[in-house]
């Protein structure tokens, strides 16, 4: 099913009347990687906290043409990375949501190891935007990660086109590879230059963002169910799919920089990927689930045979606190910790390969984060 956030009750509080300027842009210059990232680049702080530094921001345009026929598009990228600047301006989400921890421009701190840093990227959902869930990006950062996001065009909250094109469904896939792609193309004098460890990724969703985390981990798509569903009021929203739509969902939109992934706050659309869309992927992910926001997880957990899955389930928690916040039945600061921590326990396990005590006891579940969490791993 998609999901769409309240969006009355997000942008409550949380709205500004200005914005900020676009920041540098990479180069079109040759592809490059500092290579796997491994355990030592995460010996600073202590996972179930904040990390040690502050937080940098950037954001940037990228263009890049899709397949099928569609026509050029272009995304901005949004990139929080860790500093140890002790002040700096803030900024703002598509000039409407403030952000006063992520600094613009800020000077990045050293990576942790050699390696350089570790990678997350995350994927928005349905009218939402890149930093909607800023403060997992905030709380990677400052344990020494860089994160990623871009703003889905046409499916943000500024301009999301109705109903859904189509070639929405791969090309927010499309949109998170590319944003992968232009942290390799950073040059001196870039202070990210040749320091961002792309190889190996760990990919977050929420919401319609689930969408893109299945797919991107390797599920494949049930074409012909997907055809079924292509008129007024089926699962595909506008209606109509191309020959050329269709052979792009015949092919794999697996990422293989992703080598594990969360989806939060959604289900596998079965429409889409049909009943055993799940059986192509063979990396480790993490649901993360509010018992107030049934997303049909609660029946999907059953039929999730054969993948490697673990998921957390916060009593009380709603749509948002995976998300913006804002959510009347959870606390949002206890929510975030729950969500950044487990996010980031399941992160260095399965990105950095840390089997940390800690670590490795939140990721199996045998070290409770919270009482609220209901944990349950096949």
């Amino acid at each position: 099913m998609r999901c769409l956030p309240a969006v009355a009750a997000i942008v409550c509080g949380l709205c500004a009347c200005h914005g900020t300027d676009p920041g540098s842009t990479p180069a079109d210059a040759g592809t490059s990687s500092p290579g796997q990232c491994t355990a030592t680049a995460t010996a600073a702080a202590e996972v179930t906290g904040l990390g040690p530094f502050h937080v940098g921001y950037r954001k940037f345009p990228v263009t890049y043409q899709p397949p099928a026929g569609e026509p050029e598009r272009t995304i901005m990228v949004n990139v929080w990375y860790p500093t140890n600047d002790t002040d700096g301006q803030g900024t703002v989400y598509l000039d409407l949501f403030n952000d006063d921890l992520s600094w613009e421009n800020a000077t990045p701190a050293p990576p942790l190891s050699g390696c350089g840093y570790p990678l997350i990227a995350y994927s928005h959902g349905y009218q939402g935007l890149g930093g909607g869930a800023s403060h997992m990006m905030r709380y990677f950062a400052s344990h020494g990660w860089v994160a990623v996001a871009p703003d889905h065009t046409n499916n943000t909250i500024r301009d999301n086109v109705e109903p859904n094109p189509t070639a929405i469904y791969f090309e927010r896939s499309l949109d998170v590879s590319q944003s992968i792609d232009a942290l390799t193309k950073f040059t001196a004098p870039d202070p990210l230059a040749n320091k961002i460890a792309t190889d190996k990724v760990l990919l977050v969703g929420h919401s319609f963002g689930v969408f893109t985390t299945w797919e991107m981990a390797g599920a494949t798509f049930d074409v012909d169910r997907i055809r079924s569903n292509c008129h007024p009021g089926g699962a595909v929203h506008s209606g109509m799919c191309t020959e050329a739509e269709l052979t792009e969902f015949g092919q794999s939109l697996r990422d293989p920089r992703i080598v594990a992934a969360i989806p939060m706050a959604g289900s596998m659309q079965r429409e889409f990927f049909g009943d055993h869309g799940e059986d192509s992927v063979h990396i480790p992910l993490l649901q993360m689930t509010g018992s107030a926001n049934d997303v049909g997880a609660y029946d999907q957990w059953d039929s999730l045979t054969g993948v490697d899955i673990s998921w957390i389930d916060l009593a009380g928690g709603c749509h948002e606190t995976f998300n913006l916040g804002s959510c009347n039945t959870l606390d949002t600061q206890l929510g975030f910790h729950v969500v950044d921590t487990y996010a980031l326990a399941f992160a260095r396990y399965h990105v950095l390969g840390d089997r940390d005590t800690t670590v490795t006891g939140i990721v199996n579940g045998e070290i409770p984060v919270s009482e609220i969490v209901t944990f349950k791993k096949r």
